[in-house]
């Protein structure tokens, strides 16, 4: 008998509604294995070569580095590594990596990438205030509804 009122109390439906979007967002966002470094060791790589592949995503301002030997970051090995870029250097990023793979640093690919954000990540960014707003009023008017001696 105990357990059906606490199913039925708003506060537990607001704790599943926040843990459904928390969990959403998670499985929602990309989790890679790339490292991040600073834009002037990926610029560094660039450079020295052995290099297999680079990916330069547009919106988000990074470029990804896949690299044919291992090399340290933080006492760890990785051949993928990661590094932000300021938008206005985008031009001279996307010249000095073609420079690269002409002279034969860069052996695989080279490829951008301009990724869509998708329509039910902004959905669910857009509703999930009003829901929010409208599970505390129900928990309000609930409240309310035991009468006189209880406030809020």
């Amino acid at each position: 008998m105990e357990r059906t009122r606490f199913f039925r109390r708003p506060v537990f439906w607001f704790l599943l509604v926040a843990f459904g979007a928390i969990a959403l967002i998670y499985y929602f966002t990309s989790r890679d294995s790339y490292t991040d470094v600073e834009t002037s060791v990926a610029l560094e790589r660039l450079g020295q070569g052995n290099i297999e592949s680079v990916l330069i995503e547009d919106r988000e301002q990074v470029i990804k580095i896949d690299l044919a030997e291992p090399m340290t970051v933080d006492g760890r090995e990785t051949t993928q590594i990661q590094a932000n870029y300021m938008a206005n250097i985008g031009a001279q990023l996307w010249d000095q990596v073609q420079t690269a793979q002409q002279e034969g640093r860069i052996t695989g690919t080279v490829d951008t990438e301009v990724t869509q954000e998708s329509v039910w990540t902004s959905m669910l960014v857009m509703l999930l205030p009003v829901a929010l707003i409208v599970i505390l009023l129900l928990l309000f008017m609930s409240q309310m509804q035991g009468g006189g001696s209880r406030v809020l």
